[in-house]
């Protein structure tokens, strides 16, 4: 079994994209926070990513860690949540542990694959499929 700071740099290398991977040209990302612990993961949206880690920190404790981003709409975040509702803790919080966690990391798993290689996915489908 990996520990936690390992699986974080795991996670961070699904991101690494091949060429000829999707590109969407949206001015929006959906981003994916964990602590460093890599007990939860937040999922939302934003223009810089990097500053909205800064303002989740001030209200925790627990060092947090940018995992990915990749471009989406509020569309796309919003069936995301929906996809994952039956997972969720509390506001945009999800479990990274656990039986529950599991599943989260596989279907996070299958968005990058679809996202940045272009792999027919269940999860990527579902969510960036018909696009409005």
């Amino acid at each position: 079994m990996i520990d936690n700071k390992q699986f974080i740099k795991n996670v961070q290398e699904w991101g690494d994209a091949p060429d000829g991977y999707y590109k969407f040209n949206w001015d929006t990302l959906l981003y994916f926070i964990c602590d460093e612990n890599a007990n939860y993961l937040k999922i939302g949206i934003s223009k810089e990513p990097k500053y909205r880690i800064k303002a989740l920190q001030t209200g925790n404790p627990i060092n947090l860690v940018l995992l990915l981003n990749f471009h989406a709409t509020q569309t796309i975040e919003i069936r995301l949540h929906n996809y994952l509702k039956k997972y969720n803790l509390s506001g945009e919080w999800y479990p990274l542990i656990g039986k529950n966690g599991n599943k989260v990391s596989v279907i996070l798993r299958e968005l990058c694959l679809g996202y940045f290689c272009g792999m027919n996915m269940p999860s990527f489908n579902s969510i960036y499929g018909v696009l409005e």
